[in-house]
């Protein structure tokens, strides 16, 4: 038996965001739940490895608050 890696989190307007890969590892799924409707993408290697490389284009400014 193999493990799926995933990981959720609740983005700052309330959205429900999971990420996980299938248990094969040939896509990574992506997932968006608000309210009971939920939207899911299939992203295959190129288009998860171009997500991942925008961590290195995108600027996204800090306000400097510690959030508890």
């Amino acid at each position: 038996m193999e493990l799926t890696k995933g990981y959720t989190l609740v983005s700052e307007d309330g959205v429900h965001v999971r990420i996980e890969e299938t248990p094969e590892r040939e896509r990574v799924i992506l997932s968006l739940c608000r309210e009971g409707k939920t939207e899911t993408a299939s992203l295959n290697r190129e288009m998860f490895n171009a997500v991942m490389e925008l961590r290195y284009s995108l600027d996204i400014k800090d306000d400097g608050k510690e959030k508890a």
